[in-house]
């Protein structure tokens, strides 16, 4: 994986190259509990909390400020995991469908997945909407905090290549079509690192990826440490 870091205010992510960051763990047999929407995460949490926390020098909560523009360019998997997001997730995170480039905002393109060696792969993000294996994200001030905390610019995430089928139902590639879109939102919206839940193809029904991703946008941004309030929550329970 290629990080760069541009300027004192960019975040840089751990790994957001689906097929570079782990092999096929979790899948086959292990499949059916992921979708179970009664199953409780393994995270404790202090766990989550250190994964919301991976932002801006770890020194503050950094993510987007919703309703997020999103321009999925009419791909139906990606309007699915859209749709699981924010039923899942009840009212912490939202998106804007856009028909153009946003100012601010993420981009899906079909195609073009590259892994850590430019290989193609199953999904990554980056900052262009050429195949590239490099992203940097880049945080903004928020109204009285000088910590670059939200995020700001244009983020394409790839999916599929010549080399991965990302849509294909199989353990190859995934528990069902839209979990490796699901998997790459997840980075693009500021989870830095991978972690049980969050290391292969899992989509968001995951418990683990869930938990995660809830308490980062039920938090406010640019929250301390301190500061950051975990809710231990189970899929499904905002409803579905």
């Amino acid at each position: 994986m290629k990080i760069e870091k541009l300027n004192k205010i960019t975040v840089f992510l751990a790994c957001s190259l689906l097929t570079a960051c782990g092999g096929d763990e979790g899948y086959g047999e292990k499949r059916v509990p992921y979708t179970d929407p009664g199953k409780t995460t393994s995270l404790t949490a202090q766990q989550i909390k250190t994964e919301i926390m991976m932002g801006y020098d770890q020194r503050s909560l950094v993510r987007w400020e919703p309703p997020i523009e999103i321009n999925t360019n009419g791909i139906a998997r990606v309007e699915e995991a859209l749709d699981r997001y924010e039923k899942l997730l009840g009212n912490v995170i939202s998106f804007t469908r856009v028909s153009t480039i946003p100012e601010n905002g993420i981009v899906f393109v079909e195609g073009g997945a590259r892994n850590g060696d430019n290989s193609p792969g199953c999904g990554n993000v980056n900052n262009s909407p050429d195949p590239d294996p490099i992203v940097n994200y880049t945080a903004v001030e928020v109204p009285g905090n000088m910590t670059p905390s939200k995020y700001s610019g244009v983020y394409y995430v790839h999916l599929g290549s010549s080399g991965c089928d990302d849509a294909k139902n199989s353990r190859d590639w995934g528990p069902y079509a839209s979990a490796i879109a699901e998997h790459e939102l997840g980075h693009a919206l500021g989870i830095n690192s991978h972690f049980e839940g969050f290391k292969n193809k899992e989509g968001i029904v995951h418990p683990n990826f869930f938990n995660v991703m809830y308490n980062l946008y039920a938090n406010p941004i640019a929250a301390t440490e301190s500061e950051v309030s975990i809710s231990i929550v189970e899929v499904g329970q905002f409803g579905e």
